[in-house]
């Protein structure tokens, strides 16, 4: 149910107020659901050549798979935890459903403030879709306000609320918890983040050629599927390793994912690439060029790793970096902080990956994981897991 009028807003909040909204037992019947869904936000996404929509279509089938995993393996009786209040930032156009999913499939009801910075329009035809696919009993227990239109429903839903759940910056979500007090049983925040990705420069190179547009694909599938830059993408990519033709490496791989990106992305009709070729010397070279979209928009940047502890948070948000480290110390003693997601090369060295995390002790991110997956959907986040945490177990 999406709120657009003051009217709603005033039946909303004495709904809220009448304790209406209960949590159900979590069951197979809700991923049906959600399987339908799935289908239908594909089916739009594809009709309208929407990324963010096919993102979140394919998101969703990898939720109802990780939860039929998940769901198998339990032969006790689960219930959602209960109202479960989303307040999503707003710079990713789709993010109030990515939080919305997991708890609607773990049987909760579930009220979702949308960003004053969103489109309603967009937003709102989105909402009809799963109130359609849902039906009208499920539609009542989940709730979409968008967050210029009421204070005061930020306030009873804080107030209500068994869960809630806070993405955005550390400020933002400072701001909130000042601003809206809450007594929820878990106040679960996300604050934004970056990630890394880490390429051997000698395992680069020993790649054929099949191999290294296998690793750029995998590569792009981490980085520009979205309009937005996720928290799992590699913001920054250390070049490890002493090769002499370093420079000439890192032009092969961007020089390959250029190719890729004009071929697959405009074929699709879905995203465009211009002058990257023209572009790429002059971006490792650091002269100044104009930003190209092979991130997100973002222009890329090599440096050396003694440069990256003065690079500012306005930097990040504009820019893309790779980065020269000849040894794993340099990236050790130069480990930006509280990164959420550290990729490795395809396949993955599992040696190297314990070995870099015992290195890093402490600032070892919560997942470690092949370049390729940084965007899949895992249950287990900024080290949460999603429906245990969105979940209460019976015991009989």
């Amino acid at each position: 149910m999406f709120i657009k009028s003051s009217i709603d807003l005033n039946e909303a909040a004495e709904y809220l107020q009448s304790n209406c909204l209960k949590s159900s037992r979590v069951n197979l019947e809700r991923i049906d659901k959600l399987v339908k869904l799935s289908n239908s936000i594909k089916d739009l996404a594809v009709y309208q050549k929407d990324s963010d929509l096919l993102a979140l279509s394919v998101f969703s089938f990898e939720l109802v798979e990780q939860f039929h995993t998940w769901f198998k393996e339990k032969s006790q009786i689960y219930f959602g935890k209960g109202t479960t209040f989303h307040i999503p930032s707003g710079n990713i156009p789709l993010m109030p459903f990515y939080s919305w999913l997991p708890s609607y499939l773990a049987g909760n009801p579930n009220i979702v403030r949308i960003s004053r910075r969103l489109d309603d329009t967009y937003i709102g035809r989105l909402v009809d879709l799963i109130d359609k696919v849902i039906g009208p009993i499920d539609g009542k227990m989940n709730i979409f306000y968008s967050s210029k239109y009421s204070e005061q429903l930020t306030l009873i839903a804080s107030k209500v609320c068994k869960v809630r759940i806070v993405w955005g910056s550390y400020s933002t979500i400072s701001t909130i918890r000042s601003k809206y007090p809450t007594e929820a049983v878990i106040d679960l925040c996300f604050p934004t983040r970056h990630s890394v990705s880490i390429i051997d420069v000698g395992n680069y190179s020993e790649l054929d050629n099949t191999g290294r547009n296998l690793l750029c694909r995998r590569y792009i599938d981490d980085t520009i599927q979205f309009t937005f830059k996720a928290c799992s993408s590699p913001h920054y990519t250390y070049w490890l390793g002493r090769k002499s033709e370093k420079y000439l490496l890192v032009l092969d791989f961007l020089e390959r994912i250029s190719g890729m990106i004009a071929r697959s992305e405009t074929e699709m009709g879905v995203m465009s690439t211009n002058n990257f070729l023209d572009n790429q010397s002059n971006l490792l070279q650091r002269t100044k060029c104009k930003p190209i979209q092979l991130i997100a928009g973002k222009s890329i940047y090599y440096i050396s790793s003694k440069e990256v502890p003065s690079i500012s948070k306005e930097q990040m948000d504009c820019h893309v970096y790779f980065i020269n480290a000849d040894y794993e110390e340099e990236i050790v003693n130069t480990w930006p902080s509280d990164i959420q997601t550290l990729s490795l090369i395809n396949p993955m060295d599992y040696d190297f990956a314990v070995k870099i995390s015992n290195k890093l002790g402490s600032k070892t991110p919560d997942r470690i994981i092949p370049i390729g997956h940084a965007l899949k959907f895992s249950l287990l986040w900024d080290g949460q897991h999603f429906l245990e945490t969105l979940t209460r177990q019976v015991f009989i």
